[in-house]
């Protein structure tokens, strides 16, 4: 718990820190995440999809022209349920992307963005009925919390403060904690709304 509380410091230390630089606007973001579960073993028994929420803050930061800098700290809770079991997934994401705006008018501009998210798994458990287990620890561990995800998305702002937008991050680093075990590799699809201050 510990660790969780000094990464969540940081990394909001280090998104404040940004506004400090160029011309910088902090806001709100939320939305849905999904997962893509990558294997090299067909019967893995952690493929199956999960789903949840996102929520965090941003800061984004113009350059140049269109060309900008975003950092972010996001939590994410993913779930996935099956007859009497329940997986569920407690995450901290910290994006940091290049992006590039293209403004039509003052009232609407689209842009891209890319560059990697790191991932800080808070607390994973699998239950079943009566019983629950740490997926991070002990003697039912099967996944590694920490990841890197490279990343691409896009999206469309309104009004110079409301955005939709929408992303695929590819994991990098394999999630499978199990000694011998088969390759796991946790992709994220999210899309969501942020309002920028």
């Amino acid at each position: 718990m510990k660790t969780t509380v000094k990464i969540l410091t940081a990394s909001l230390l280090l998104v404040l820190s940004f506004s400090a630089y160029g011309q910088s606007r902090l806001g709100v973001t939320a939305g849905y995440i999904s997962t893509n579960n990558i294997s090299t073993s067909i019967v893995h028994p952690d493929t199956d999809t999960e789903n949840g929420l996102y929520v965090g803050v941003l800061n984004q930061n113009t350059l140049t022209g269109g060309l900008g800098l975003e950092i972010g700290v996001m939590y994410s809770l993913l779930t996935y349920k099956y007859s009497i079991f329940n997986k569920s997934i407690h995450a901290v994401n910290v994006p940091l992307h290049f992006s590039y705006k293209y403004h039509f008018s003052p009232e609407l501009a689209v842009f891209a963005f890319a560059g990697a998210t790191g991932t800080f798994g808070i607390s994973a458990t699998w239950k079943e009925e009566n019983n629950s287990y740490s997926l991070y620890s002990g003697d039912h561990k099967s996944l590694n919390r920490l990841d890197v995800k490279p990343g691409i998305g896009a999206g469309i702002e309104f009004s110079e403060n409301y955005q939709f937008r929408v992303g695929y991050d590819w994991g990098l680093l394999n999630q499978n904690a199990v000694s011998g075990g088969p390759e796991l590799k946790v992709n994220y699809l999210h899309f969501g709304f942020a309002y920028i201050f």
